[in-house]
């Protein structure tokens, strides 16, 4: 284990005294771009500040820049911003390619306004998000980011999962290279973005971005479950949607693999959504997917106890890991983060 008293933490100039203050400066950065842009497009960036979700990768971000004396510097901040504001570009472009109607409780941009409307506010957003970054005082940290290079890695997954739809022969293997890039990229981006502004020592802020990774491939699992397990008023957003409209996930991969007779089926036409659900938790797929999740949920519990971190940074990441892995599912008693 790595004694935290051994962290090389960077000066700061402005720091934030603890995380809630940081977590607060961030909420009105992203207000402030999403209300305060060119009145051309404000009505529609406005509409998303509606409904602003957990924030869990800027939370990430966050407590993983948290020093010893409970400070999270300014810049970091701004970074966490950056993060969430990618993140929701993201989303505005999924909702476009999944024709969705409902995201986080509110009706998406492109039910609204229309397809072309919300890819070009998307795009808007991805600009606003590389804006913020580059307002960090220190540039040095902006380009040790990289985040040009997670922003394609993102773009990679999507597009790996968009040449896929439909692709019955999907492999597990395949399938997590996709989400590797789709999901587990910006939350890998986000825990070594904070990383970064801890820590000095290479090997110290690889593994924050190994731990954020883990995380994140948690997270898209877990989400895979969801879709078979929920429903959307609790969700938050269109459930039980992922095989109609042709994105083969785990649970799915594991049914067709234990059952042929499913999947020649499949191959042979749509099936009912009723008969899909039950064959993913007769075969398995369900629980398949799970045992994976918990896989990597040890893994990243293992890292997360090699951080050498201090007892609040330590307490937050770890909600942040069980938030990831029981999704829905997290009782309300431990709900104390974001």
């Amino acid at each position: 284990m790595i004694d935290a008293t051994q962290n090389q933490a960077r000066p700061q100039a402005a720091c934030y005294p603890g995380f809630d203050a940081a977590f607060e400066a961030v909420k009105e950065r992203i207000d402030g771009a999403l209300t305060g842009s060119p009145g051309l497009i404000r009505s529609y960036t406005a509409h998303l500040a509606g409904a602003r979700g957990k924030m869990i990768r800027a939370a990430a971000l966050l407590a993983c820049a948290q020093g010893e004396d409970g400070g999270i510097p300014a810049d970091a901040a701004e970074l966490a911003a950056a993060v969430e504001m990618l993140h929701l570009a993201t989303l505005v472009h999924d909702d476009v390619i999944d024709d969705a109607d409902l995201r986080r409780g509110i009706p998406t941009l492109q039910r609204m306004y229309g397809r072309r409307t919300a890819v070009i506010c998307g795009d808007y957003l991805l600009a606003a998000s590389l804006r913020l970054a580059a307002q960090v005082d220190d540039r040095e940290r902006y380009l040790d980011l990289r985040l040009p290079d997670y922003v394609g890695r993102i773009c990679l997954g999507e597009l790996g999962q968009h040449l896929n739809n439909g692709n019955l022969e999907l492999t597990a293997y395949r399938y997590l290279k996709i989400i590797g890039g789709k999901t587990a990229a910006l939350f890998e981006a986000a825990f070594y973005a904070g990383a970064l502004f801890f820590t000095e020592e290479e090997r110290l802020i690889r593994r924050y971005a190994r731990l954020g990774r883990q995380i994140g491939m948690i997270f898209q699992l877990t989400d895979d479950c969801i879709d078979f397990e929920s429903d959307e008023a609790t969700a938050k957003k269109p459930v039980r949607s992922d095989y109609e409209q042709g994105v083969v996930t785990l649970p799915l991969i594991r049914a067709f693999e234990q059952d042929p007779a499913f999947l020649e089926r499949a191959r042979r036409g749509k099936l009912a959504r009723a008969e899909v659900d039950e064959r993913v938790r007769a075969s398995g797929g369900l629980d398949d997917a799970r045992r994976l999740s918990k896989r990597y949920y040890d893994r990243a519990a293992k890292l997360l106890g090699e951080l050498g971190a201090p007892e609040e940074k330590r307490r937050r990441l770890t909600e942040i890991l069980d938030r990831a892995f029981y999704g829905l599912k997290l009782q309300p008693a431990a709900k104390s983060g974001r």
